[in-house]
C-alpha cells in the first residue's frame, strides 16, 4: 500500500513521532490533547485537492503532523532529516513552518510561509484549526484571522 508516492509507513512514522513529541500536552484554551491539533491539520492537508500539492502531498501530510514539533519540543530539523531520509525536502519545509520568534515578527513569519506553496497550505490549515477552538472575540483568534488574510493575499 502506498500513500501518494511513499509507503503509508512514512505517514505512520510521522504520526507516532507527533504523539511522542506532544504526549501529555494539553492546549490551554480548548483542553484538547495537543496532538489532536496536529492530526486535524494533517487531515485537512490530506483531504486537500489543491493541485499545487501534486507529488508533494505526502510530504505535506508528514510536515503537517510535525509542524509544531521543532517549535514546541526538543525535536530538531537535523533529527527530522535522520528520521525521514526519503523526504529530503522535509527539514527545509519544517524550517519554513517554524516561527523564529527571536529574529522575525509574526507578520514576517506568515509572509515567509506564504512564499512557499506547500507551507502556505499547511499554515492556512494550522491557523484555521487554531481559530476553530478559540472564542471569536479573543485576541489570539484575531491574530490568526489576520494571518489567514496574509496567506490568502
Amino acid at each position: 500500500m502506498t500513500f501518494r508516492n511513499h509507503p503509508v509507513e512514512v505517514v505512520r512514522r510521522a504520526a507516532v513521532l507527533s504523539h511522542q513529541h506532544h504526549a501529555g500536552r494539553i492546549r490551554w484554551y480548548s483542553n484538547d490533547p495537543y496532538v489532536a491539533h496536529c492530526e486535524r491539520v494533517a487531515e485537512t492537508v490530506a483531504r486537500s485537492t489543491d493541485p499545487i500539492l501534486g507529488n508533494w502531498h505526502d510530504l505535506a501530510i508528514v510536515a503537517a503532523l510535525l509542524h509544531d514539533s521543532v517549535e514546541d519540543t526538543e525535536y530538531t530539523f537535523e533529527q527530522a532529516a535522520l528520521d525521514f531520509p526519503e523526504l529530503p525536502d522535509l527539514p527545509p519545509l519544517l524550517r519554513r513552518l517554524t516561527h523564529d520568534t527571536e529574529n522575525e515578527s509574526y507578520l514576517q513569519y506568515v509572509t515567509r510561509c506564504r512564499a512557499h506553496p506547500v507551507a502556505r497550505i499547511i499554515k492556512r490549515a494550522d491557523m484555521c484549526d487554531n481559530m476553530s477552538t478559540l472564542p471569536f472575540d479573543s485576541k489570539l483568534w484575531q491574530k490568526y484571522a489576520a494571518g489567514v488574510q496574509v496567506l490568502s493575499g
